[in-house]
């Protein structure tokens, strides 16, 4: 976050816009002073024309060159374009062995980068905190769209982190309806062959209901005789 207070000190102390650059940590002149006219530069006209020049001593004014010369030739500026990749590349959730080919570096040299920013972590380690960053503003977005009303997401959270799957619902036969479905189809078929006045004896259906022909009628096709 640019502030005014030191834009106007490097101001005051004459530096140039490429200077101010290097001091406030920007890649270029041009990265900072995209952001000065976004952020800063109705809030700096106003400090400018109304207020007068910070009185810099000299040593002061020398200490601030120095600041600027020495961020200028140190690692992190050097290293901070290569990072800026890597960050970019696993907030997509690439795999850290995907960074390392695109970028065509040594997983040490990358470890080294990454210490230059992060001392004591990892290239895979930063990697993966960077996709876990990124899985927390999914999830966030998700709930968001849900408590807003998305039915469908809501749906997906509760069966994903809430646990809540649907459970498979297994048909339920009806035996006995469907035995007696059996036993009239045979009726019918016993009225066809013997006459449509043909007075069906109960031994007859009784016979039926035990027949070996029920379960094989049942089980497979139920004009298979």
């Amino acid at each position: 976050m640019l502030k005014t207070e030191d834009i106007l000190i490097l101001y005051s102390a004459g530096i140039s816009i490429e200077d101010m650059a290097v001091y406030l940590d920007f890649d270029s002149a041009k990265e900072f002073t995209d952001s000065f006219e976004q952020e800063m530069k109705s809030k700096l006209d106003f400090h400018l024309k109304t207020l007068k020049k910070k009185s810099l001593t000299e040593s002061e004014i020398t200490a601030l060159k120095e600041e600027i010369e020495r961020k200028r030739n140190s690692d992190e500026r050097k290293l901070r374009p290569t990072y800026k990749k890597i960050v970019e590349y696993a907030f997509t959730l690439a795999p850290s062995t995907e960074i390392q080919k695109v970028l065509a570096i040594e997983e040490s040299d990358l470890d080294a980068l990454i210490q230059v920013f992060h001392p004591n972590e990892s290239f895979k380690a930063f990697v993966e905190r960077c996709h876990i960053e990124t899985k927390i503003r999914i999830r966030k977005a998700q709930l968001e769209k849900g408590f807003n009303g998305n039915e469908k997401i809501l749906i997906h959270l509760g069966e994903t982190v809430l646990e809540q799957a649907k459970k498979k619902v297994e048909p339920q036969i009806n035996l006995n309806i469907s035995i007696a479905k059996l036993i009239e189809e045979a009726r019918k078929e016993i009225e066809l062959e013997k006459g449509k006045g043909y007075k069906i004896e109960n031994s007859e259906l009784k016979q039926l209901e035990s027949s070996e022909e029920s379960p094989r009628l049942f089980n497979g096709d139920p004009n298979e005789k």
